[in-house]
This record gives structure tokens, sequence and C-alpha cells, in this order.
């Protein structure tokens, strides 16, 4: 029986590598991945948390969804393999006033130990209800910064079954095994899972460009994969979308064209496609009409914004 699970263990030996925990501290230097989209807003939306929840977010990255959740009144997870991403989560947190709790695991049960909500609604941990920083009542959730990656044994971890009632994942399915990564997902939330995943080409190309340099991309929808892998493992899985706008900006004409010209690396190699140098050339005539001075002086951009498309998929695990 053809099983999509399988498929993608096949398709992931020949994909790209994907970045290493290291590349991601590095990156997270100067990452803002939804600084000026409506993507987080978006998300948090279609969530539609309608009571204070706990809620688990693996690759949580800078806390774009993480902290505006906790500002909402809700307890986060925040999980992330890279200790430089985790660290931008905390200075995030700090400044926009959010409880940052360390993880604690409790040494009888294995399991990490996560405040509980109250008969009033309240969060109260092991020495009573939440305080801000300044002593007062917490009047909103809180983060627990954890440092992990798909492939860990959760569990030895803290992570025991239904310890959310919420986990998601956004943008953030970059695993070997997809049916074991979802799997773990479903296992630690009672209620629901949220995921959104790219449609077609990568996210980090923009289609406009490539077009003009005569590039045809490798695709690989991985939202077909994670709605069918979803379903494969008994769940219900639903889909909507999300359209997130994107502005690169680019501190020099020529810092655009060589971040630019890394479409290339994404070309399907199935297809004879135009030399390299031609495909240059034509990326720097396309340039000199559609760059155009950024809203910063002395910064770059594109004329028009890049619309990702990404699919919300949600499913409810009891």
């Amino acid at each position: 029986m053809f099983s999509l699970a399988e498929k993608w263990r096949e398709m992931d030996k020949v994909r790209r590598s994907p970045d290493s925990a290291q590349q991601w501290d590095e990156r997270s230097q100067n990452y803002a991945k939804d600084t000026n989209d409506n993507y987080a807003r978006d998300f948090i939306e279609k969530m539609a948390l309608k009571t204070k929840s706990l809620v688990f977010d693996m690759g949580c990255g800078t806390g774009s969804l993480a902290v505006p959740l906790a500002k909402q009144g809700h307890g986060v997870i925040a999980a992330d393999f890279s200790k430089g991403m985790l660290k931008r989560l905390r200075e995030a947190a700090h400044a926009q006033g959010v409880l940052v709790l360390e993880p604690t695991i409790d040494r009888q049960t294995g399991t990490l130990c996560i405040p509980h909500i109250d008969a009033q609604g309240c969060f109260v941990g092991d020495k009573g209800p939440l305080k801000a920083s300044d002593g007062s009542p917490c009047q909103e959730g809180f983060i627990i910064p954890l440092s992990m990656s798909w492939s860990d044994d959760w569990a030895s971890l803290g992570l025991r079954e239904n310890i959310v009632e919420y986990a998601l994942a956004s943008r953030s399915i970059i695993t070997h095994d997809l049916a074991d990564s979802l799997s773990k997902l479903s296992r630690v939330a009672s209620k629901g899972v949220f995921v959104t995943a790219i449609l077609g080409a990568s996210p980090r190309i923009n289609p406009a460009v490539a077009e003009a340099m005569g590039v045809v991309l490798e695709k690989h929808n991985d939202a077909v994969f994670v709605f069918g892998v979803a379903h494969e493992l008994g769940f219900e899985p639903e889909v909507s979308y999300i359209h997130s706008p994107r502005i690169r900006t680019y501190a020099s004409r020529d810092e655009a064209y060589h971040a630019l010209l890394k479409t290339l690396d994404y070309r399907d190699p199935s297809i004879d496609q135009a030399d390299r140098e031609i495909a240059a050339q034509r990326l720097r005539d396309w340039l000199l009409i559609h760059l155009i001075p950024g809203k910063v002086e002395g910064t770059w951009q594109l004329d028009k914004p890049q619309i990702v498309p990404w699919a919300f998929i949600s499913w409810k695990t009891s």
C-alpha cells in the first residue's frame, strides 16, 4: 500500500540538507521572521483559542508566536534546537514583560514542571500563583524555553502524553521522519495540533526572481505530505491558508544581487535549464528595473513584496 510517510522519508534523502543548529544560531543575530507581515496575527486567529490554555510551540524561533500567545494569557513551552534563537526569545519576552520560567523536571515523575490553571483561571506554580517581575499577580501567561530537536526523545525531556492542550509547529517541519514528528506533536497535545507548511517551492526564493532568471524551481509541496500523513495517522486534518507578504531589505545593490543569485541553488535538477551565466545576466538586467531604495535610508528592496502562501493544517487529538 502506498504510504506518504514512506515517500517523505525517501524524498528526504535527496533534499537539500536543512540548516544546522549552528547555522540558525548565526542567523538568529539578525533574524526577525515576522516583523513586517501578518503571518503571526493570522496564525493565532486561526488557532481560535477561546480560554486560557497550555501550548507547546515546536521550532519557536525568536518567539514570534510564543510571545504574543503568552501576552494573551496562555502558558507556552517554546522549544527550539538553536540556542541563539532561544536567547532572542528570552530577550523578546523580557522586552514585552512576559514571564520566563526556566525548565525544571519533577524528580519523581520525570515530567516537565508546568504551572496549572486554578478554578479562577490563574496559573499556579509550586509556590502559589505566578507573580510578575515586580511581584504583582501575573495577569498574563508565561514561557518556558526548552532546548530540543525533532529527533530527541521528547519523553526524556519531560514532555509526557497530553502535557499541554495544543501543540503547534509554525514553518518548522524540518524532519527526516514526518510521521514520527506529527505523532510526537499529537501525543503531547490533549486537544489539537496546528501546523503550517509550504506550498510548492522554498519560501526563501522569490518566484518572480526565478521567472526573470528563467529558472524552474524545485517543488516539494510539504503541505500535501503533512495533510496526508496526519490522515494516515488516523486524524481528520483541515486546511486553510495564510498569505504572508514578505519584503527583504539589502544593504547595497551588490548584496541584493548576490543574495538573489542563490535562486540558482533551488533549481529543479530534473529539468535542463539556462546556463548559470545567462541566468545571472538576466538577474542583473531585471534588478536595474525592480530594485528600488528601501524605507530605511541606504537600504534596497524589490519594488513588489513577495507573497508567500502557507497551508494552515489543524486536527483534533481527542
